[in-house]
């Protein structure tokens, strides 16, 4: 979703083989990214040009001036500066960023917590306003097209399950929270089958987050288990929802007060702003405006226990938090959460963070070019791959793409590298598809 008020995917592009690629789909709407043949990867940097690590060591610094360019900038510092663009020129957008505009609305552009376009292997969804809220979804394969009506408040944020599940989330400015399954049929085409709806009353805060627990393949054969778990947020506190159980059990709850599958987590003073699960779901981590971020362990049947707190940028509220766990092969030898990115001032200060140690092992800020500081946001978000960090300006069209690299035998990640890419329009909410380096063709 850009600043020009349109949805936008990009196509599958081919190698020489003939054979489609899957493609970064990271910011600009829903754009294809596909990393050119002029553009590099920063590799692991090891000996003197590694980043220092451990709370005893001097800090590496480094400062970036950012060109508009593809070429990737190498990190190698752990308190590191970079110096943001701004792409005055904004029709001459990058040769490596490919569009198809799939929908035009006039989005306010602004800083939205909560992501408000999602994508899975067929569908597109997406938010808009007409006489109420409705979220739209396309096919991606025929085109075909479907509505989610009648909203009486603002939907703030909306995600698929994961990439191969077709059930749909999403939680609105007083927190009721909705799941379908979206179906095809060849005479309906596509049907959103409601599966879970619970209103709540009424709070003091419209400001409310839903996130899905990763799915992880577990072996070579799959894993047809699905393990539908969500969390959301309420104010100051979070609930995790098993939605197998309360599909079979109470879909369409008026209290949550005793419900089966919904473990409720309390311990923040202030709004939670953001959280995320483990794949496996035993943790929840939350982050808060009061500059705290919390780990908990979901124990089950409806228990949960603290298992960490600390204040990971000088009590700046926290904007966002995320697991670098890779979902997409997952190493049996590796376990899950141990490193976590957290961000700040509207995710222009991250921070990735060892969760056995608890150390912070490097910190990015993103610094604006102008006098005007506020007017640098960032919206956020880790391909499933863990391995890109994608952020998009929201008042210039600028898209940075920062390169991950896991050391879990040393217990050290860090960010290696930085792309950014000129866009034709600011980028307000975006989903991945895939991700990861490709071969350019500009045929």
């Amino acid at each position: 979703m850009n600043g020009n008020g349109n949805i936008v995917v990009g196509p599958a592009f081919s190698d020489s083989s003939g054979e489609d690629l899957p493609v970064a789909t990271p910011a600009y709407g829903i754009p294809v990214l596909e990393l050119g043949s002029g553009l590099t990867s920063a590799a692991p940097m090891s000996g003197s040009d590694a980043p220092l690590y451990g709370s005893g060591s001097a800090a590496a610094k480094q400062y970036i001036p950012l060109v508009e360019g593809e070429d990737c900038v190498g990190i190698y510092g752990r308190d590191v500066v970079i110096q943001c663009g701004t792409n005055t020129a904004a029709d001459k957008g990058s040769s490596c960023i490919r569009v198809s505009e799939v929908s035009r609305y006039d989005w306010e552009q602004k800083y939205y917590a909560g992501k408000v376009v999602a994508v899975n292997n067929t569908y597109i969804a997406y938010v808009v306003k007409g006489q109420s809220w409705v979220i739209r979804i396309i096919n991606r394969k025929t085109t075909a097209r479907a509505l989610i009506k009648n909203f009486t408040n603002t939907v703030c944020d909306l995600s698929f399950a994961y990439f191969g599940s077709n059930y749909l989330g999403a939680i609105d400015s007083i927190g009721s929270v909705f799941v379908w399954e979206v179906c095809s049929d060849a005479d309906q085409g596509i049907v959103p089958v409601e599966k879970v709806r619970y209103i709540r009353e009424p709070g003091i805060t419209s400001m409310h987050r839903l996130v899905w627990s990763p799915f992880v393949v577990e072996g070579s054969d799959g894993d047809d288990d699905e393990g539908l778990i969500l969390a959301v947020t309420n104010g100051n506190t979070a609930e995790v929802w098993d939605i197998d159980v309360i599909m079979q059990n109470n879909p369409k709850p008026t209290s949550i007060e005793g419900v089966e599958g919904i473990t409720t987590v309390a311990g923040h003073l202030q709004d939670i702003t953001d959280l995320t699960l483990s794949p496996d779901s035993s943790i929840l981590a939350t982050a808060s405006t009061e500059g705290n971020v919390k780990f908990w362990r979901i124990n089950g049947a409806g228990e949960s226990t603290a298992v960490h707190e600390w204040i990971p940028h000088g009590g700046a509220a926290l904007s966002a938090l995320a697991f670098c766990d890779n979902q997409q092969q997952h190493n049996p030898n590796y376990k899950y959460w141990r490193f976590l990115v957290t961000a700040a001032s509207r995710n222009t200060e991250l921070k990735v963070w060892c969760t056995v140690t608890w150390n912070c092992l490097q910190t990015l800020r993103f610094a604006a070019e102008t006098d005007l500081p506020d007017r640098l946001s960032l919206c956020f978000g880790i391909d499933t791959s863990g391995e890109y960090l994608v952020l998009g300006d929201i008042h210039h069209p600028l898209l940075y793409i920062l390169h991950i690299h896991a050391d879990h035998a040393n217990e050290r990640c860090h960010i290696i590298g930085v792309n950014s890419f000129a866009l034709t329009a600011s980028v307000l909410s975006f989903a991945f598809y895939a991700a990861g380096p490709r071969r350019y063709h500009d045929d």
